[in-house]
């Protein structure tokens, strides 16, 4: 008797999941047939990077329709949404937001590159979506919500904090990398040029100005063969501490400054490129003079080592 209430429970519990997770998907196919709506989606074995991925594809989303359409909306002011559902093993992250919910202004994106600041945390509160969607929403989610961003506020508090450390650690073995060459030089005055480089990092074969492993994360994301290679690979760079910050055109600080990621748009939103750091940039593919106007249309994306 035990065996068959155990049983029957079991068999509820799936049951319902099943049903969430339908009812889930139905939205999802809804919200994709009405134009009224941007989103995007991605799925990852990780719940965060599957949602950080989602929103970096959204953001290039709303990024895109700017330049096509010729106004400008503010990204921060969509009132993002997060469905979520299982994918066997994966997290299935799919991120959507109105489009008339937005302030938009009749200008044209130019290249000039203006102060803008930093991207705004993803609104955690509880969601209100349109109509033809509210059943579809997941309360145990939406409730834990809150809980999640708490957590990762004191998560990015602490590689803060850790991230000085390392900065400051650097900062000291390079004045001292500084220290001894000086006093090679002191001891050694009729020394060679091969003194100046004692103790240097070591520079890649392949990109002057670049060391070894920052040559391996280009290397790595020319690898990437769509956005969501690149989403996930800039994500954990960045946990990494390998790269600074990225993001896509609308809110970059200063377009000379920015290492370019280049996608094409087609349905994959396959890799094409990436353009080098300068006001004259170099193709780091193909080692070619090239230009960032050239690539109106493209899906960009801006990062800093």
């Amino acid at each position: 008797m035990k065996n068959l209430i155990l049983f029957l429970t079991v068999a509820f519990i799936c049951l319902t999941g099943n049903a969430q997770s339908s009812d889930i998907a139905n939205s999802i196919n809804k919200i994709k047939r009405d134009k009224s709506y941007f989103y995007a989606e991605s799925t990852s074995a990780s719940e965060a990077e599957a949602k950080d991925a989602a929103t970096v594809m959204l953001q290039s989303v709303v990024s895109d329709h700017n330049r096509q359409s010729g106004c400008s909306i503010d990204y921060n002011s969509l009132d993002v949404q997060y469905l979520q559902m299982m994918r066997g093993e994966y997290y299935r992250v799919f991120a959507y937001a109105r489009k008339d919910g937005a302030k938009t202004t009749a200008v044209k994106i130019s290249e000039t590159a203006q102060p803008k600041p930093e991207k705004a945390q993803v609104k955690v509160s509880e969601p209100t979506p349109a109509p033809k969607v509210k059943e579809a929403q997941q309360p145990v989610v939406n409730n834990n919500l809150n809980t999640q961003n708490d957590n990762l506020q004191q998560e990015l508090s602490e590689k803060d904090r850790q991230l000085k450390e390392l900065q400051e650690q650097l900062e000291a073995q390079r004045r001292e990398n500084e220290r001894l060459v000086q006093l090679s030089k002191e001891n050694n005055p009729t020394a060679n040029n091969t003194s100046t480089t004692y103790n240097q990092p070591a520079q890649s074969s392949t990109m002057s100005g670049l060391n070894q492993y920052q040559q391996n994360v280009i290397d790595a994301l020319l690898q990437c063969a769509n956005l969501k290679d690149v989403s996930d690979k800039l994500s954990r760079f960045q946990n990494e501490y390998k790269i600074k910050k990225y993001g896509t055109y609308d809110d970059c600080p200063n377009i000379a400054s920015c290492y370019w990621i280049v996608l094409n748009r087609d349905s994959e939103m396959s890799m094409n490129t990436i353009l080098s750091t300068g006001n004259d940039k170099t193709n780091l593919k193909t080692s070619q003079y090239d230009s960032l106007s050239k690539y109106t249309g493209y899906i960009l994306i801006w990062f800093r080592l």
